[in-house]
């Protein structure tokens, strides 16, 4: 188990409970907050070509990739988006 140090919640991974939840923090972003559906797309297609992925995780800050690809003000720590 980890945290994640973006979003403050305690992780497995493979957990679909986590997974949920993830998506309701996403859902539940004002919309002025989230980046466009396609911009959400392209990010996560870099993040899972980076070498840094793993799962859900990205191993070079700790992050959730689908919850930190959603936010208008999130980056990557890699600066690949």
């Amino acid at each position: 188990m980890g945290f994640c140090r973006m979003c403050d919640i305690y992780k497995e991974a493979s957990d679909p409970k986590i997974r949920d939840q993830v998506k309701m923090l996403i859902e539940g972003m004002a919309s002025k907050e989230r980046v466009s559906d396609k911009e959400y797309a392209r990010r996560l297609d870099i993040c899972g070509l980076c070498d840094r992925l793993s799962g859900n995780t990205c191993l070079a800050c700790g992050c959730f990739v689908e919850l930190r690809a959603a936010g208008k003000a999130s980056h990557c720590s890699k600066k690949k988006w």
